[in-house]
């Protein structure tokens, strides 16, 4: 099983090989305890604080949580009440199947040997559509299984303005290159329901998603270089559903989940959808999605970040 890598601070990123930790500013190296997995997310909260870039994504991160706060007060003083045997939940299905395209935008680097190579400016990476594909199966009243997947398919072309180094290779100023990026997202957690009730309910949701990422440069004057990058991340959060009117026609819901790993990095995605039912089992939504992922190895050198966002059209097929 791989094992889980997470970012330094100031910039240093942990290597898949390795099990220690360099850092690239002139602070002592952070050295992770010993005897647990997920140990170097337990790091020192002064050294969490310290990175500018990380207090960006805790304000964001803080904002997100407010929101989901405020839903979750939402439902439970709308909803909550217990209904009795013979009423009938606005959830009644056993599973649930949506299948989405994401035109998203893409922003990110990859750090390699040191160097941050940016995916717009450096590698020419443009927006593209992306296929999204979810799945729900509930096993019993309050407990189900959901899963994700989304295969991240960039490319671009480019004629260098800038020299940059990426997979031990130097590539110059004017060179002509062109980039593939690959990464597979995969998510499987638990959920549960907290509240239940005809008119919505909220859910719990812990899991695990995977991250295979490779990027592949190719140039005319230097050849061809990849970076790969493996990345397990566990995560929990929440999911809604709300019925504003009677009957089951049109709901809103949304999803927020992700952790931070303190120094090591952080992931948080977030989407919002409108739903209209056009059959007894059948969905169309519209909505936006967003992800926000920062992983690194930890040698100082190899790594990548990446945010992508924009709207999501989506069909949900349901028992």
């Amino acid at each position: 099983m791989p094992q889980p890598s997470f970012p330094l601070r100031g910039g240093a990123y942990p290597n898949s090989t390795s099990s220690q930790f360099v850092h690239t500013s002139h602070r002592a190296p952070l050295q992770p305890r010993h005897g647990s997995l997920f140990s170097p997310v337990f790091m020192s909260l002064r050294d969490v604080e310290a990175s500018a870039g990380l207090a960006r994504v805790t304000r964001t991160y803080t904002f997100l949580m407010r929101v989901t706060i405020t839903i979750v007060l939402v439902i439970v003083c709308s909803c909550w009440h217990p209904a009795s045997a013979t009423a009938q939940s606005a959830e009644k299905y056993g599973y649930e199947f949506t299948a989405g395209l994401w035109p998203l935008s893409p922003s990110g680097n990859v750090l390699s040997h040191g160097t941050a190579t940016d995916f717009r400016s450096d590698l020419g990476v443009n927006s593209r559509v992306h296929p999204m594909f979810k799945a729900m199966i509930k096993t019993a009243e309050r407990h189900g299984f959901t899963f994700e997947f989304v295969p991240y398919r960039l490319n671009g072309d480019n004629t260098l303005t800038r020299s940059f180094r990426f997979s031990g290779r130097d590539y110059p100023t004017q060179d002509k290159i062109h980039s593939e990026a690959s990464v597979n997202y995969i998510f499987g957690g638990y959920q549960y329901d907290l509240v239940s009730a005809p008119r919505g309910y909220l859910e719990l949701i812990a899991g695990v998603a995977y991250f295979g990422a490779s990027v592949r440069v190719e140039s005319q004057q230097v050849g061809t270089g990849t970076e790969q990058r493996r990345v397990p991340l566990p995560m929990i959060g929440g999911k809604f559903r709300i019925f504003p009117f009677r009957g089951d026609t049109f709901n809103f819901e949304g999803e927020v989940k992700g952790m931070s790993y303190g120094s090591f990095g952080r992931y948080i995605h977030t989407n919002v959808n409108a739903s209209l039912a056009v059959s007894p089992h059948v969905r169309l939504q519209g909505g936006f999605n967003l992800v926000d992922g920062d992983a690194h190895d930890e040698a100082g050198t190899k790594g990548f970040k990446l945010r992508f966002a924009g709207p999501i059209f989506s069909v949900q097929l349901h028992d």
